[in-house]
């Protein structure tokens, strides 16, 4: 009977946890991000208590207390939970499992963030083995990966490499979702973007000009989200065209 008790008490601590995760999405969206991160924070501490520190449900929790930090602007916090959460997949799971390779992706993110681009480079790296090994080598995963390392290496300036991703990662969302797709939009955008700061802004304009008319076939998605995403809407059309003509 003690037993069964206790077992009602895990399980009603684990419902709780359940609850304080789903609330923190909600609580995010309305701009609530301490107290979403209360939440998170307290999801893990019930997770850990009764599963104990190096279940793959602590790390989970653990690696959206670190997502939950980012967002607010606390990246070193991030990038600790996250280093938490891949050594705990580490050993509950495995180096090369699929989930390990969630809080990798968002630690090779925070390394970016600081300017570490070699080891970023390297957790992208071990990323993208994983998904191809698990996945295959044409999964949307996989071509995620391609277009961030995309990203990381236009940032620390080798053009050529960034394009060898992007158009690695167009190759594969063209050939999973079709070239008109919003999947491919983003790294139509991305390789737009590489080729306006290298000077080419006839092909910037031609890309952002593909870019605009995938984005007015979904007219219900947000649009001029920010300035990074000068591709998605007709605001910096005119830009690109006036750069062009000096």
């Amino acid at each position: 009977m003690a037993e069964k008790r206790a077992g009602n008490e895990q399980d009603k601590s684990l419902q709780e946890a359940r609850d304080l995760i789903s609330t923190t999405s909600v609580l995010t969206g309305a701009g609530k991000n301490l107290e979403s991160l209360r939440a998170a924070e307290r999801a893990a501490e019930i997770r850990e208590k009764v599963l104990g520190p190096e279940h793959p449900l602590v790390a989970a929790v653990i690696n959206l207390v670190g997502l939950i930090n980012s967002d607010i602007g606390e990246m070193a916090k991030a990038e600790t939970f996250f280093k938490r959460a891949v050594d705990i997949y580490e050993k509950s799971l495995g180096p090369a499992n699929l989930e390990t390779a969630v809080p990798l992706n968002n630690l090779a993110v925070a390394f970016k963030v600081r300017g570490d681009f070699v080891a970023a480079e390297i957790t992208y790296q071990r990323v993208l083995a994983i998904r191809e090994h698990e996945l295959g080598p044409d999964h949307n995963l996989v071509a995620a990966v391609f277009n961030n390392l995309g990203v990381l290496y236009r940032a620390r300036g080798d053009n050529a490499a960034s394009r060898k991703m992007y158009e690695r990662a167009l190759t594969i969302r063209e050939k999973l979702f079709g070239p008109d797709s919003l999947e491919v939009a983003p790294v139509l955008n991305n390789l737009g973007l590489l080729n306006y700061y290298s000077g080419d802004y006839a092909a910037a304009l031609k890309l952002g000009r593909r870019v605009l008319e995938i984005r007015e076939k979904f007219p219900g998605r947000k649009r001029c989200r920010s300035l990074t995403l000068w591709t998605i809407s007709g605001c910096s059309t005119p830009t690109v065209e006036k750069r062009k003509k000096r």
